[in-house]
């Protein structure tokens, strides 16, 4: 007759001696086991094998202070798995901020654990791809929608102006000092018909063509812009498919022979 309790014993007795196998193929088999006790789990995090340590890293089941030490593991894939593993602690995922190699410091922003606090400390970072990553957060704190909304990076400001739902934000970058991001803004399908009007009114051809390739504008603007002073405007809204059929027809007269022949068969 089986003895669930005994069974349950001898289990965990070879788990702990394969635990210290010589063979790191035994020992990695005990550190993707779901039944390994933490016990057990807290040495592997210590293992000399590199890869032993990275699957420990990469567990749901980790305590705080396996995942404290495995955050100043020497190996940077360990570090990795630490920053997007959901069960490290806010004050790991901001050291890890601070991490040397910048695909430990990526994965942090992806991390379900990113909070406000942890938003903050990607904004102080002077690492620019960190913070645009940030930039695709649906969660984002007001005060650090604020703070990326006046980032010293052009490609982060405009990233947000393209991405961000919000109003205040999308307002404060419609109306940047820097054409990129006001190109990022004209093409955000948030915008207001007033937004829309102002940016079809831009002085920059970059600002023009994105609004007639992206949105749809009111036709006081689509006849204005069919007729604008720039090829590339015109050249884009006769590619751009969501182009009225009698703005088409406008842009088949024009004098450029480029735009002339995107309007006949717009490719994009």
């Amino acid at each position: 007759m089986r003895n669930p309790d005994k069974e349950a014993v001898v289990h965990q007795e070879s788990l702990l001696r394969d635990s210290t196998s010589k063979r790191v193929a035994t020992r990695l088999a005990v550190a993707e086991n779901s039944e390994t006790p933490p016990g057990i789990i807290e040495r592997l995090a210590v293992d000399p094998s590199k890869r032993i340590r990275r699957a420990v890293a990469v567990r749901s089941d980790l305590t705080r202070t396996v995942l404290n030490k495995l955050a100043s593991d020497d190996d940077r894939d360990v570090r990795e798995a630490v920053a997007a593993n959901p069960a490290t602690s806010r004050e790991d995922l901001i050291r890890l901020v601070g991490d040397p190699h910048p695909h430990v410091r990526w994965k942090v922003a992806d991390n379900p654990g990113c909070d406000e606090n942890v938003q903050r400390a990607i904004c102080a970072s002077p690492d620019e791809n960190l913070r645009f990553k940030l930039v695709y957060r649906k969660d984002l704190a007001l005060d650090v929608a604020a703070a990326l909304v006046a980032d010293s990076s052009v490609n982060v400001r405009s990233e947000l102006a393209f991405e961000t739902a919000d109003p205040v934000a999308l307002a404060a970058l419609s109306a940047d000092s820097v054409a990129k991001v006001r190109a990022g803004a004209a093409m955000n399908a948030r915008t207001t018909a007033e937004q829309r009007r102002v940016l079809a009114r831009d002085r920059s051809a970059l600002v023009r063509s994105a609004l007639v390739r992206a949105v749809t504008l009111e036709e006081e603007d689509l006849q204005r812009l069919a007729r604008d002073r720039s090829v590339e405007v015109r050249w884009w809204m006769a590619t751009a498919l969501i182009t009225p059929p009698h703005i088409r027809a406008i842009l088949r007269q024009d004098p450029d022979a480029s735009v002339r022949s995107q309007a006949e068969h717009p490719s994009c």
